[in-house]
């Protein structure tokens, strides 16, 4: 197996996830997730008083992304990407994403999050 790319392997899943969402494409936010992924966003959902679940599965974190956020207007920035290489088949990565939500009915309503995120990536 070929060692992993940073440009394609490690951050571009992470570039798709922020794209697909900001620019509605669900088929590119789709591709940035594993069929068994898990995301755990409950710790930022809390802090803008939402109670979310931990979310298991592409589908499943897919269509809670899009049900929340398909009536915003969304911005998303990665920066400080960091990453180590286990093996050749895994990666853990360490960023910050800032996130402008802003509500497409009511513009004055806004929500600007700033989070470090975890990732462990697998090379199929």
């Amino acid at each position: 197996m070929q060692p992993l790319s940073f440009e394609t392997d490690v951050a571009d899943p992470l570039f798709r996830f922020a794209a697909g969402q900001d620019d509605k494409d669900t088929a590119l936010l789709r591709s940035a997730f594993a069929p068994v992924a898990v995301l755990d966003f409950r710790h930022p959902a809390r802090q803008f008083g939402v109670m979310m679940p931990l979310l298991r599965g592409r589908d499943e974190i897919v269509a809670a992304i899009v049900g929340s956020t398909n009536h915003l207007d969304t911005t998303h920035t990665i920066t400080n990407i960091r990453y180590s290489q286990a093996s050749t088949e895994t990666v853990a990565l360490a960023a910050l994403i800032e996130a402008m939500h802003v509500e497409g009915e009511a513009p004055r309503r806004r929500l600007l999050l700033k989070n470090r995120i975890g990732v462990q990536l697998r090379h199929n």
